[in-house]
């Protein structure tokens, strides 16, 4: 980056509503523009795989991280996913108003008027005490424990007054579910939901071709007979790292998807897993 090409301190705020291209893609101001321009201080987003909730996200970071002192904070459930999912797109996003070189160590940009933009994990939610926030986005929040929020994160915001996003995909009923069922009536609380199709980055005709292909490999909505002889692996670069038993198995998925497969896929992905096998089913 040529740095004496870059804006000043004083630069004026940008249009990231603009600069994110929502008003420029067919059904965006129905979907993630919905989102973005909602002023309630907490908002939970449960949409399909392949929405734009990551790049939603980051554009959030960007607004909310622009200003002196001002600092904006993304949270995967592990350091290591959010740096593979964000840290790329985030650097090539903010590129233009950095006040220095990002510090790759601790994932953490510093903008040209002051603000920062940080990236962390929630599998070790202790080491996060003590900095407050101005706004933190925690992608996949039903594979956290609630108590990263609940007990970190929530009282972060407090002196600044900060606010929160809350993004997910579907995964049963739990702790992400309860919140975003009392996000619907919660005074200072909004909940959206849109599916895969809502988002329009994704053309119909290769959804209904990726339901044709789910369908002739496991029909919707049937369910896995798990017999107690019954075995699943979880495979991680071409290695088992995870076999599980009968029992073991339904113990294992309990809180993920509704059906055995989803579950087992929901599983698979929160342990960064390519692939399960189960009784001659591989996906």
């Amino acid at each position: 980056m040529d740095l004496r090409t870059r804006p000043t301190a004083t630069a004026p705020t940008p249009d990231f509503l603009t600069l994110a291209g929502y008003g420029n893609r067919a059904g965006s101001k129905t979907s993630q523009s919905r989102v973005f321009t909602c002023d309630q201080r907490f908002r939970v987003l449960v949409a399909g795989r392949r929405f734009g909730k990551t790049y939603l996200a980051l554009t959030e970071l960007c607004r909310a991280g622009w200003g002196a002192g001002r600092a904006a904070w993304y949270v995967a459930p592990t350091y290591r996913q959010a740096k593979r999912i964000a840290w790329k797109p985030l650097k090539a996003m903010t590129r233009r108003w950095w006040a220095e070189p990002p510090n790759e160590t601790d994932l953490r940009i510093e903008l040209v008027n002051g603000g920062t933009i940080a990236l962390r994990g929630a599998d070790h939610y202790d080491s996060l005490r003590g900095e407050g926030l101005d706004f933190v986005v925690l992608d996949e929040y039903a594979s956290m424990a609630p108590e990263a929020w609940t007990e970190v994160l929530r009282p972060s915001l407090s002196d600044r007054l900060g606010a929160a996003l809350f993004i997910g995909t579907p995964k049963g009923h739990n702790h992400f579910y309860e919140l975003f069922q009392a996000a619907q009536d919660a005074h200072g609380w909004r909940a959206f939901q849109f599916t895969t199709e809502q988002g329009g980055l994704v053309q119909e005709i290769e959804l209904a071709a990726a339901r044709g292909d789910l369908d002739e490999l496991h029909p919707r909505g049937e369910e896995v007979d798990i017999s107690p002889s019954a075995t699943v692996a979880l495979m991680r670069d071409g290695n088992q790292i995870v076999a599980m038993l009968g029992p073991d198995i339904q113990a294992g998925i309990s809180g993920f998807g509704d059906t055995t497969i989803e579950a087992l896929k929901d599983l698979a992905a929160q342990m960064e897993c390519e692939k399960y096998r189960l009784e001659g089913i591989d996906f």
